[in-house]
């Protein structure tokens, strides 16, 4: 992770990274399929307006200056934080990258009332399962899926898995600790 700097990605750093956010994301779908994601996301799906996207998420940049990583998070609920996409450039995968934006994330999470943090992810992308499984995600089932789910069109949920547009996915969740005041 030598040379990488973590930073926010703010709406006024998004109009100036965009295309590369956007590279790297259309990048990650070629490489990886429905395994990443069931379709690219296109330059207004990284500027839609969420509850405080632009306070929970963060890039990450190369010694070069070039973005290699970013993450999207918004305040799905008061007391839920929920990340919509994580992507890291398939040349810098696998040096920190990710945890790093994480750790950033989670410093913005600490300004929240938020409680635990939530994602989706495919059902099929091992990789990615084991590095928020290493992050302490964990997978939700039964009542916690299908109270998570109810407010997402079209969702049908299992024991343990949620099929959204055809897709099979895990919803995943870790716990926060909040300091005692």
């Amino acid at each position: 992770m030598e040379g990488v700097t973590f930073e926010a990605l703010t709406a006024k750093v998004l109009d100036e990274v965009l295309d590369a956010v956007v590279e790297i994301d259309r990048c990650l779908f070629d490489l990886h399929g429905s395994n990443f994601s069931d379709h690219v996301w296109e330059k207004d799906q990284f500027k839609r307006g969420l509850p405080r996207k632009w306070e929970l998420s963060c890039i990450a940049k190369n010694a070069d200056g070039k973005v290699v990583g970013f993450w999207i998070g918004s305040q799905r609920t008061k007391d839920s934080v929920h990340t919509h996409r994580v992507g890291t450039h398939p040349d810098f995968g696998r040096k920190g990258i990710g945890r790093g934006m994480f750790e950033l994330h989670q410093e913005y999470v600490k300004e929240t009332a938020a409680t635990h943090l939530t994602l989706i992810v495919a059902d099929t992308n091992a990789m990615a399962i084991g590095f928020y499984e290493g992050l302490e995600f964990e997978r939700l089932a039964s009542d916690d899926l299908a109270n998570f789910a109810s407010d997402l069109a079209g969702a049908e949920v299992g024991e343990d898995t949620m099929v959204l547009a055809g897709n099979k996915y895990r919803v995943m969740r870790r716990a926060l600790a909040k300091e005692a005041s």
